[in-house]
């Protein structure tokens, strides 16, 4: 059995007549039903006029924290600008013309002479122009989230720093210098290393937690430019493990260290 494509459901929806077989093809399937239902719940959304005197209701709190949990976020629209923005959107809505245009400044522009018949043509114009709504009221929602968000940008709380050092070259790389930081957080410590001058490696830059004695390590991460950032593992005792060391590591499959140090410093707290 053919089912109907998505032309037909949307001229049905938008209370157009389609093919005469249409409607009793929808009535006897299932699966068109059910999208004809779908496409008629959103048009009757986009078409819903505003009721006077009646107060707009704000999202419930939740919506904003399940977009703050999203995207990291940490601020809430102000409630008046919720109310500037919905109202933009209906009365943009309410100024659509019989031809679904706007002119430069959104306002309706010049409706345009309808010299067409009925026909098939004809009918995709209130497709469009629901679609077109549909569009609009996203766009204005979308602009408003984002701009409020925006304007309202508030200082994200930084993990402190628990650990710090420079790092000094070594005669492998002697002009080369840097900073390490390790940062407390709830979900952990991160170590922050920022560097200079250190050139393209034969092979690749190679992070180490060492002991005082320079016996035991722990490697960290590979460091790829001048910048990197790595999690500690949660067993590990900076006071034991005081060194940060930045070694030069051969293509060779040998996962120890090379014994060739380009940077170190001792952490300190």
């Amino acid at each position: 059995m053919l089912h109907c494509d998505e032309e037909t459901l949307s001229l049905l929806a938008l209370g157009e007549p389609g093919p005469p077989d249409a409607e009793a093809h929808v009535a006897q399937c299932p699966r068109c039903s059910a999208e004809l239902a779908a496409l008629r719940q959103l048009v009757r959304t986009v078409r819903a006029p505003e009721v006077p005197d009646e107060p707009r209701i704000a999202p419930p709190p939740r919506v904003w924290d399940q977009i703050a949990a999203a995207t990291g976020v940490q601020v809430h629209p102000d409630p008046a600008e919720v109310e500037r923005h919905t109202a933009t959107a209906i009365l943009s809505l309410d100024s659509f013309d019989s031809a679904g245009s706007f002119d430069s400044a959104g306002s309706p522009g010049p409706a345009l002479p309808v010299q067409r018949s009925r026909s098939w043509t004809s009918r995709l114009d209130g497709r469009l122009l629901a679609i077109a709504a549909s569009c609009l009221v996203i766009g204005l929602l979308g602009g408003m989230l984002g701009t409020r968000f925006l304007a309202d940008d508030a200082p994200t709380e930084t993990a402190p720093v628990v650990a710090a050092t420079r790092l000094s070259g070594l005669p492998a790389a002697p002009t080369a210098s840097g900073q390490a930081d390790v940062t407390q957080s709830a979900t952990g410590r991160t170590l922050f290393l920022d560097v200079r001058q250190l050139g393209v490696p034969n092979g690749f830059y190679e992070v180490w937690l060492i002991d005082p004695t320079v016996r035991k390590m722990v490697p960290v991460g590979v460091l790829s430019g001048t910048e990197g950032q790595f999690t500690l593992p949660d067993g590990v005792n900076l006071t034991d493990y005081p060194l940060v060391d930045v070694s030069i590591e051969p293509l060779d499959g040998n996962p120890a260290h090379s014994g060739k140090s380009v940077l170190r410093g001792t952490l300190r707290s």
